[in-house]
């Protein structure tokens, strides 16, 4: 992750510290594969990457709160979408082995909690909330 410096003309390198997960080994490589950004109205920084190239379970959802250090809040084999309203984090994707599926977060990714009543469980792409009724939420899937 790069963030823009417009007064020096220079990008910024946002990525100077990732804590390596204790449950996971130390052979496996961490934020391989990234496939969502998210920032919150705060400054936190969310992160998702799948797991590839035998990466087993190092994936998942990560935050950084001071613009530096990021940890893995959640592990999550498959995910393909993160977006944030309100105090609300919501991220999206394939239902494997380990974490996956349909997860929203209302305390800054302390908890989650799974939709699983939706069809196509297996298969969620992305969300997104109606801006003209916040109480309405949109999956998409794939092969559905």
């Amino acid at each position: 992750i790069y963030e823009w410096d417009e007064i020096n003309s220079t990008w910024i390198h946002k990525r100077t510290a990732v804590v390596h997960p204790p449950n996971v080994g130390s052979n496996y490589d961490l934020w391989a594969y990234p496939t969502g950004f998210e920032i919150e109205n705060n400054g936190n920084m969310w992160l998702i990457d799948m797991e590839t190239n035998g990466n087993y379970l190092a994936s998942g959802i990560w935050k950084c709160t001071d613009g530096e250090i990021w940890n893995r809040v959640q592990q999550f084999t498959f995910p393909y979408h993160i977006m944030i309203v309100t105090n609300r984090i919501y991220v999206s994707g394939a239902k494997s082995w380990g974490e996956g599926g349909l997860l929203h977060s209302d305390d800054g990714g302390s908890t989650w909690i799974k939709n699983e009543n939706i069809p196509l469980l297996e298969n969620a792409n992305s969300a997104v909330i109606d801006p003209r009724d916040p109480t309405k939420i949109y999956y998409t899937f794939f092969g559905g």
